[in-house]
């Protein structure tokens, strides 16, 4: 399971000049950030499974600031398909390493857990991952890179390939966001998805992306994306990808 990039830059600090410290939150709430992502992915005909369908993903997530250098993140998928159904629950840490004038360094570490249902990993697998933030020397913009590592000791559901895979799965998005005055940013991302082995799936797509900055604490994000290289053996290749996400700084 994999956050969406809004999602990331909420977890994680993207604030430049500071230098990570340890320091006490004052109230409890004050520190809470939900981002709720809502994905759709449409795929080709075919005889493959999810051939001429349309599948639904919605991550519920929520974030706690433990202090500046540290922030716990809970994310729960739910899949619309034919019925509703819970996929894997996902507990990370996020460690803000470093950042100085220009660019911002973070890790995550966690864990996706198993449920009982059609879109649930069958095993505890954890995961590993990381973003940069570099901004740019032109107008406030900035690139993000994120990457994250699954280890899938059993098999889990994963969204990009539209089906349970027993392979590692490495995923890398790459973005650029350019601020339109002080409420709307624009840019452009690419969503790599590999699994890991001698004979592994590659799923990659690129788009636009846009965030309208409706508040302070209340930011709204859209994407769409196609794909350029579609390599998948257990299900139709897609056909495009539109993703929105909410999220809220208490």
């Amino acid at each position: 399971m994999i956050k969406s990039l809004a999602c990331v830059l909420i977890s994680s600090s993207v604030c430049f000049g500071q230098t990570a410290t340890v320091t006490p939150t004052e109230n409890f709430v004050d520190n809470i950030s939900i981002c709720d992502t809502f994905t759709l992915v449409n795929y080709k005909g075919g005889e493959l499974t999810n051939s001429d369908t349309t599948l639904f993903q919605l991550v519920q997530g929520v974030n706690y600031k433990i202090n500046d250098t540290f922030t716990a993140s809970l994310d729960i998928p739910v899949y619309i398909d034919d019925s509703t159904d819970l996929g894997a629950i996902g507990l990370d840490l996020i460690w803000n390493a470093w950042k100085n004038d220009s660019i911002s360094l973070a890790f995550n570490v966690g864990v996706n857990s198993p449920m009982e249902t059609e879109f649930g990993a069958s095993s505890v697998d954890p995961t590993l991952g990381g973003v940069v933030t570099y901004l740019l020397p032109w107008s406030g913009a900035k690139f993000v890179q994120t990457v994250n590592y699954e280890f899938v000791t059993g098999d889990a559901y994963s969204l990009p390939f539209g089906s349970k895979v027993s392979d590692d799965i490495l995923t890398a998005d790459s973005s650029i966001v350019c601020p339109l005055g002080d409420k709307f940013n624009v840019g452009a991302t690419v969503w790599q998805n590999y699994t890991v082995s001698d004979n592994g799936q590659q799923n990659i797509l690129m788009g636009p992306n846009a965030q309208w900055n409706i508040t302070d604490n209340v930011n709204l994000n859209g994407s769409v994306a196609i794909p350029v290289y579609q390599n998948v053996n257990a299900s139709a290749e897609q056909n495009y990808v539109m993703s929105a996400s909410l999220s809220i700084k208490f």
